[in-house]
C-alpha cells in the first residue's frame, strides 16, 4: 500500500507492505493502529520508523472509535477499541502492548453525546 507522509518539510510517498489488507483504525501519538478485517491480525505502526508493535489476536468484530491513551512507548499506554451502535455503547475492548488477550467488557449503555477534549474521548450523558 502506498502512503503520503506529509511533515514540516514537505510530502513523501512510500510503499508499506505491512498495511497490505489492513484498516487503519485510528493514527494516534505518530502510530497508525491498524486491523485486519477477516482475520485477527492487529499492530501499531510508526509509518515513519517503521517500527511496529504487535497487539494480541483480535477476534473481527465490528468497532467504531479506537485510540490510544499514551505513546505506545509508556509502560502505561492503552489501545482501546469501542463497538458503538446507533446511541449505544455495546462494548470495549482494551490492551497494552505486550498483552497476551484484549479485555473485552459487553455493555449496553445509551450515550447521549460525544465530545472530544484534548485528545480524549468524553461522554456527556449516563456511561
Amino acid at each position: 500500500m502506498a502512503c503520503l507522509l506529509q511533515g514540516e518539510h514537505g510530502q513523501s510517498q512510500t510503499h508499506i507492505p505491512e498495511m497490505q489488507d489492513m484498516q487503519i483504525a485510528t493514527c494516534s501519538h505518530g502510530c497508525l493502529v491498524l486491523v485486519h478485517n477477516n482475520r485477527d491480525d492487529c499492530f501499531l505502526l510508526n509509518p515513519i520508523s517503521m517500527q511496529k508493535i504487535q497487539l494480541p489476536p483480535r477476534k473481527p468484530i465490528p468497532f467504531n472509535c479506537c485510540f490510544l491513551t499514551l505513546p505506545p512507548d509508556d509502560p502505561n499506554c492503552i489501545i482501546v477499541l469501542f463497538g458503538i451502535i446507533g446511541n449505544h455503547l455495546h462494548y470495549f475492548m482494551f490492551c497494552k502492548p505486550g498483552d497476551i488477550a484484549w479485555t473485552k467488557h459487553d455493555l449496553e449503555l445509551p450515550i447521549a453525546e460525544d465530545v472530544v477534549v484534548a485528545d480524549t474521548l468524553e461522554c456527556v450523558g449516563p456511561l
